[in-house]
């Protein structure tokens, strides 16, 4: 973990995230390697198959982590896009 919390970037809480994200989405610990975090652009990019971007979906990380949001609190909200996404 960063040491300076004003410093922390995705990086510094993608176990954080991706826990809290498995468990808004209802996933279990198994299925965790079907999903893929990745920071790009100021985005995080989730794909749902294993090394298919093409099933992806990118939500904008936006200033959350800079302005010293729990991950869980971060993944909440984004938790509730992807079953938007999903639905769709």
């Amino acid at each position: 973990m960063n040491e300076n919390p004003e410093n922390y970037t995705f990086e510094d809480y993608r176990d954080d995230f991706l826990a809290a994200t498995l468990k808004q989405l209802h996933l279990t610990k198994e299925q965790e390697h079907d999903i893929d975090f990745d920071a790009k652009n100021n985005g995080v990019v989730v794909a749902f198959l294993s090394n298919d971007h093409d099933n992806s979906i990118t939500l904008p990380l936006g200033d959350e982590f800079e302005n010293d949001v729990p991950a869980k609190d971060v993944a909440v909200g984004f938790a509730a896009q992807i079953k938007q996404q999903l639905l769709k």
